[in-house]
């Protein structure tokens, strides 16, 4: 937060009123002028190329509130679904049946109560991302998981192997996916 600057705050609607959330903005010294904005699947985001697909109601703050977030640079749809729970997944899916992505970053660190099979079948990602800590005390990825990409023949970039992963846009059709380690050509 010191050195990106920090516009807003997107959180799920009803997440602004927990208290454990507002003590912990408080603490922190990313947020002392900043705007904190709760949404919901209807925010409007579309000069940003974001689309705002869940949160469909105010909630709690937990897992199944997250939120989950359609980009698009340029041609290549990306599809962010924070720790979504398998059941809201399907919900999301059943709301925008149309719904497919380029790119999947895995839900919940890999967690086996994300990422359901209906959800990756229905999706149709080319690739997964899934951000997730080497050695973490979770166990994450979890073998389901990795198990449904595999079937629905999904090639997913861990970044507890390949760290940061970048995304750029190559020209009008191709996009490269980069790694410390190397880079993998989209082609659209």
């Amino acid at each position: 937060s010191q050195k990106i600057k920090i516009k807003k705050i997107l959180v799920p609607l009803g997440m602004e009123k927990l208290p454990s959330f507002n003590k912990r903005l408080n603490e922190s010294n990313i947020c002392n002028d900043k705007v904190v904005e709760p949404i919901t699947d209807t925010s409007d985001f579309s000069k940003e190329r974001i689309d705002i697909l869940h949160p469909f109601v105010e909630g709690k703050g937990k897992n199944e509130d997250s939120i989950v977030l359609k980009y698009t640079m340029d041609r290549l749809i990306f599809l962010i679904t924070g720790d979504l729970d398998q059941e809201n997944e399907i919900k999301v899916i059943e709301k925008y049946p149309d719904l497919r992505c380029d790119i999947l970053k895995v839900g919940h660190h890999g967690s086996k109560t994300s990422t359901a099979d209906q959800f990756v079948k229905s999706l149709k990602p080319q690739y997964a991302i899934i951000s997730v800590g080497l050695n973490n005390r979770y166990g994450h990825p979890n073998i389901e998981t990795l198990r449904t990409l595999n079937a629905n023949g999904i090639p997913y970039l861990m970044t507890s192997d390949k760290g940061m992963i970048k995304v750029v846009n190559v020209s009008k059709d191709k996009f490269c996916m980069s790694t410390k380690y190397g880079k993998i050509l989209i082609r659209k």
